[in-house]
């Protein structure tokens, strides 16, 4: 049996925000195909704005399809996101015109002690993958033209961190961190660190949430994201 639905996590909060009668709207990039066709009318049946959402010439419309078992378990993936391409940060704030761009970001922590347990907060925006050398292009305001807000939490260590650390917490005699330049190629996450992850995704979201949205109350929150 194949069986197709509208999705996707975005156009989900916006369906469950529109049924408690908040103002919604939804960016998204559309396709120029059936799909998109489908998600418009859904849209507009719930009374969801997405004039701001560009319909890519060509485009096909996101899509993420899995197979089953004979069980109900998901056997196999596939999915289809390259219009995402199109809806760059710089490409937002053209589109949107914002007051400010909120940034979260994953860092590489000096300290095994601040590893998934700090919160990094800076006014001068990121550059991406700078941590672990993987620079992209940065985000601040010369970039996007808006002040940039950055929020981060530390999810790594590199390897050089990771031996300092334990020698002194062993008690052992450190070398200098240029005397282990191989470690700086390698990096480290907690065994739980999905777990971690989701939790300190869902206190950043509700953080970032509540302030711009002092009316949603903690169980507004929970009842959108379930």
């Amino acid at each position: 049996t194949v069986h197709s639905s509208l999705g996707g996590v975005g156009r989900n909060i916006a369906h469950n925000m529109a049924l408690l009668g908040l103002d919604t709207r939804l960016l998204t990039a559309f396709g120029d195909d059936l799909n998109a066709q489908k998600l418009a009318a859904s849209c507009g049946e719930l009374g969801i704005d997405i004039s701001q959402s560009p319909v890519i010439p060509g485009g096909r419309t996101s899509t993420y399809l899995f197979i089953n078992d004979e069980r109900g378990d998901m056997a196999l993936a596939v999915s289809d996101m390259e219009i995402y391409d199109h809806l760059t940060p710089q490409a937002l704030a053209r589109r949107l015109n914002p007051a400010c761009v909120i940034v979260v970001d994953a860092l590489a922590s000096r300290s095994l002690d601040r590893l998934c347990r700090t919160v990094q907060l800076s006014d001068t925006g990121v550059i991406p993958g700078s941590g672990v050398g993987n620079h992209r292009q940065a985000l601040d305001r010369d970039s996007l033209g808006v002040p940039v807000f950055t929020v981060g939490v530390p999810t790594v260590v590199d390897g050089a961190t990771l031996a300092l650390d334990l020698l002194e917490q062993a008690g052992r005699p450190a070398p200098d961190r240029g005397e282990l330049p191989q470690g700086d190629g390698f990096f480290v996450t907690p065994r739980e660190v999905d777990q971690r992850v989701a939790d300190l995704g869902k206190v950043l979201g509700y953080a970032v949430s509540r302030a711009l949205n002092p009316s949603l109350t903690v169980e507004d929150l929970d009842m959108l994201l379930e």
